[in-house]
């Protein structure tokens, strides 16, 4: 399990150094009555780097109930809700007010599980995208501000060492136009380029110029 000394690194720092790591879950399935293990791999993640970044949810020194988790101490869960349907999970990191949202795992266990949560069985479209990936790991407000480095932890981030990440790929973040030069273009998102079948990857940099999601 990976140690609030991890996350409490420089937020870009971590956020390549989490490439390879693997997320675990210990998921209560209530309908087969078991606790179910899920696991995946991360292979994409965006920095957001608090005060002076424009495209996070802390711009400015904005702390308020919803953003609080980004200000506590490195490790800590933070989950919002966007489009009124959908979650997204980040990790605070670094100095108060930045985080780590992760795009995009690859599914390692628990498969099966996550097939039944997304309700579809298409490998490469369980977990590329930071909404499906917490519908694949039932990921919701109520792991909000809890900590990925408590030892009692049901969600945490284990180390593989086994596990080789060369050829980080860095872009723009996704769905941050409205930040501006030089924020909505800053070289944030970091992914594996031998996992890019796998990320949320637009097919194209129109796309990835066009598509827009509400502000962080």
């Amino acid at each position: 399990m990976l140690t609030a000394q991890f996350f409490g690194q420089e937020t870009v720092q971590v956020a390549k150094q989490l490439l390879g790591k693997r997320l675990v879950r210990h998921y209560d399935d209530e309908q087969e009555r078991t606790t179910v293990v899920l696991m995946g791999r991360i292979i994409e993640v965006e920095a957001y780097l608090g005060s002076l970044d424009r495209a996070c949810h802390s711009y400015g020194g904005r702390r308020t109930a919803r953003t609080e988790p980004m200000f506590q101490a490195p490790g800590t869960v933070y989950i919002y809700f966007v489009y009124g349907m959908h979650y997204c999970f980040n990790i605070s990191t670094g100095k108060p007010g930045e985080a780590i949202l992760i795009r995009a795992l690859f599914p390692l266990q628990g498969i099966t599980t996550m097939c039944k949560l997304r309700k579809q069985s298409n490998l490469s479209n369980l977990c590329n995208g930071p909404a499906k990936l917490c519908q694949a790991f039932g990921l919701d407000k109520r792991l909000n501000q809890t900590s990925v480095c408590a030892h009692n932890s049901t969600l945490y981030v284990d180390d593989d060492d086994g596990y080789c990440s060369k050829n980080i790929i860095a872009t723009p973040r996704i769905g941050v136009a409205y930040a501006q030069p030089p924020w909505s273009d800053a070289k944030l998102r970091f992914y594996l380029e031998c996992m890019k079948e796998y990320t949320s990857v637009p097919s194209d940099a129109k796309k990835r110029r066009e598509f827009t999601e509400p502000e962080r």
